[in-house]
């Protein structure tokens, strides 16, 4: 057990999942499934860039000095300041995946998702199955 928390906290390649609510449970645990149907270990917390600003920053934190691969994926819409917060103060690629009800809902949140300040790089997946895909794929795994 001691080799296993070392692996998975210090050598496995990880997604850091951040969603800003936990009423976006069941959207994470879409996602959470394709992470692990392609062997991708992961992290889940639930704090608003909005609300919780300085719990957002700890987990920032917590995964900037990281060595192993690390890839932070926030889970926001309407007006997504988690995934430029994180990606404004963390050295990792932070890949936004927003959650959405329909498809207007969706436009609105690819909007607010993908508009970031200069200096504030992020890339958005819609897709919970190409996320996972996409990772797979930078961490070669």
């Amino acid at each position: 057990m001691i080799f296993y928390d070392y692996y998975i906290n210090y050598v496995a390649p990880l997604v850091v999942v951040i969603a800003g609510s936990k009423s976006d449970i069941d959207f994470v645990t879409k996602i959470n499934k394709e992470l692990t149907s392609v062997g991708i270990v992961y992290r889940n917390y639930f704090h608003s860039a909005h609300k919780e600003t300085y719990k957002v920053m700890d987990i920032v934190k917590k995964y900037n000095n990281r060595i192993a691969p690390t890839i932070i994926v926030t889970v926001a819409g309407c007006s997504n300041a988690l995934g430029g917060v994180v990606a404004a103060n963390i050295k990792k690629p932070v890949i936004n995946c927003p959650y959405y009800k329909d498809s207007l809902d969706m436009y609105m949140n690819l909007n607010s998702s993908i508009m970031m300040p200069s200096g504030v790089p992020v890339s958005l997946v819609i897709r919970p199955d190409n996320l996972a895909s996409f990772i797979r794929n930078i961490f070669q795994v």
